[in-house]
Parts: C-alpha cells; structure tokens; sequence
C-alpha cells in the first residue's frame, strides 16, 4: 500500500489569501467608482492607432452618451461645444506630437441641450520602445463650479454698473449743490 500525503492545510490557506486578495480589489473598484459618481469624475483610454476610446460608466453619465454606442470617439467629438473643438483638437494634437500630457477645459453639449463643463487631462502611453501609442486620463464635470464663477462675474458687472451709476448721481448732486452754495454765497453778499 503507498499512500501519499499532502498538505492541503497551505493550499486552503492559499485559496483564502486569493479569496481576501479578490475582495480587496473588488472592495477598491467599489470605492474607485463610488468617488468617480461623487467627485464626477470618469476616466478614459485612447489607443492612437485604432483611435478605440473606452470610458468608465461615470464619464458615460457625464457626457450623456449610453454605453453600448459605437464609434464612441466620433459621437465623443460631436458632443464638444462647437466653439471649443478647434481648441481642444489642437491641445490634443500638441500634446501627441510632443508625446507630453495635457490639461484642456472644454464644454460639451448633452442630449437635453445642457451644457457642461469640463477638465479633462490626458497622460501618453508608451510602447517599450518609447513610442507613444495611446493616452488616458480624467475628466471632471466642474460645471457646478463655472457656473457659480460665471454668476459671480455677471453679479460683480451688475454690482459695478450700480456703483457707476451711484456715482454719477453723487457727482450730479455735487454739482447742484455747488450751483445752491454759489447762489447763497452771492446771496449773502449782496445782503450785507
């Protein structure tokens, strides 16, 4: 009779390491994508030569694009604001010349007709030769943030205007009250 003896004791304890490893890095995806919905925030990855861009579901959310749609990158491009597009190409285009990172801030138009704001930056990826064969990076919605900057440039107009106004005013008063004094000045001369 030969029998044969293993330790199963370290392969169980292998398979829980692998177990709690697996829960570890499912739990940091959950988190991952609970702070990109919070911060919204998606990330991105563009392949140069395929020009295949793949989304998280948050930039989805962002942009208002569904999932499944094809030629992402085309409809990607069909969503920046038209007054924006020829800066955000160049910016782009730039950075893949030089093989650098970019940071560019962009609107988009959603489905509804909305327009968000965006900053977005991209980061090259290279081949092991050095060659720059893709980009990623992040995009934040900061509409919320430009839209308060841009009601507080129109209320620091508005309050100026005020000011202006208040200030001629002021300044035609003065002049009336010169014209008064000057006449009571030659008033009480005259008196005397």
């Amino acid at each position: 009779l030969i029998g044969i003896f293993r330790d199963s004791s370290r392969e169980k304890n292998l398979e829980q390491k692998i177990t709690l490893n697996e829960n570890k890095l499912d739990f940091a995806e959950l988190i991952l994508e609970i702070s990109q919905k919070l911060a919204k925030i998606g990330t991105w990855r563009f392949d140069l030569k395929t020009y295949d861009l793949s989304w998280t579901e948050t930039l989805y959310q962002i942009y208002d694009i569904p999932e499944d749609t094809p030629n992402l990158y085309e409809v990607f491009l069909s969503r920046i604001h038209p007054e924006d597009l020829t800066n955000f190409n160049t910016t782009f285009e730039s950075a893949v010349q030089t093989g650098s990172s970019y940071t560019v801030i962009h609107r988009a138009i959603r489905r509804n007709g909305q327009v968000i704001y965006l900053s977005g930056n991209g980061h090259p990826i290279r081949s092991p030769e050095g060659e720059v064969v893709g980009y990623f990076g992040l995009c934040q919605d900061i509409s919320d943030l430009k839209y308060t900057q841009i009601e507080l440039e129109r209320s620091n107009r508005s309050l100026e205007d005020k000011v202006r106004e208040r200030t001629r005013e002021l300044e035609m008063s003065s002049q009336k009250m010169k014209v008064v004094l000057e006449q009571l000045q030659l008033q009480n001369e005259q008196l005397q």
